[in-house]
């Protein structure tokens, strides 16, 4: 609600009759989506900023569903670092610790933000946040064969590694099982849930250790609500469930 008020205050031209411009505002709005769902336009007429994002981001080679974008910058990869991304490695590609560490670069390229086509556009904490905090994520991390578990954390760093062509490791964790040519990674800093309300939304008050996770495991930013000394996720569709319980 408060986006949509905050989309609808520019259209004020009159300080004498606001109302009308509103009024004016909502009676296009409502028609321009008529538009786009009967005629099939919703990406043609988007007029919001996601296509500009989603046309003048960075894609590479193997992510098309990612796209990268600046600021950026250029880092060396710390020996700390070294060894959870080799961890991820192993827990999901066919090769060892010694060849994940041997097959690592020694530098990868940081990216501040990420965008997933169609979908939500995330900042890294590394890069600070302007407005909004959109670096709290939900993802999926694989328990079992073909069985995923959803986790909740703050989204630290972005970061893009190629790797060497000869030596590329197999993917393992897929029924179509590819060797990519650069792995896009999130160091996510995990919450520690306390307790869990009615929806099965988590609480917590402290982040857990960094951990390594590939970035197309993200589904979607999350919102946070602070509340008698603790944190409480607030997810989209957890609030459009809310709304459909108390309506009925």
């Amino acid at each position: 609600m408060e986006r949509f008020c905050g989309a609808l205050v520019p259209s004020v031209k009159s300080r004498r009759w606001p109302y009308i411009s509103l009024a004016r505002r909502i009676c296009d709005i409502a028609q321009l989506n008529q538009i786009k769902v009967i005629y099939g336009l919703s990406h043609e007429l988007d007029l919001g900023d996601a296509r500009d994002i989603e046309r003048n981001g960075f894609h590479y080679d193997g992510c098309p569903q990612l796209i990268m974008i600046k600021p950026s910058r250029e880092i060396v990869i710390s020996p700390t670092l070294r060894r959870k991304i080799a961890t991820h490695l192993t827990a999901n590609y066919s090769t060892t610790i010694p060849d994940a560490l041997e097959l690592i670069p020694n530098a990868a390229t940081e990216w501040g933000k990420l965008k997933m086509l169609g979908g939500d556009l995330i900042g890294a904490q590394s890069f600070g946040n302007q407005g909004r905090d959109k670096s709290f994520v939900k993802y999926a991390l694989e328990v079992h064969q073909s069985e995923t578990q959803s986790h909740y954390g703050q989204v630290v760093q972005f970061i893009a590694l190629r790797l060497p062509p000869a030596r590329r490791p197999v993917q393992t964790n897929s029924s179509h099982p590819r060797q990519p040519t650069t792995l896009i990674l999130a160091l996510v800093a995990p919450i520690k849930p306390e307790s869990f309300n009615e929806f099965g939304t988590p609480s917590y008050t402290k982040l857990g250790p960094i951990e390594v996770v590939d970035a197309s495991t993200i589904q979607c930013v999350v919102g946070r609500v602070y509340d008698r000394n603790r944190w409480t996720i607030i997810e989209r569709d957890t609030m459009i469930r809310v709304f459909d319980t108390v309506v009925a």
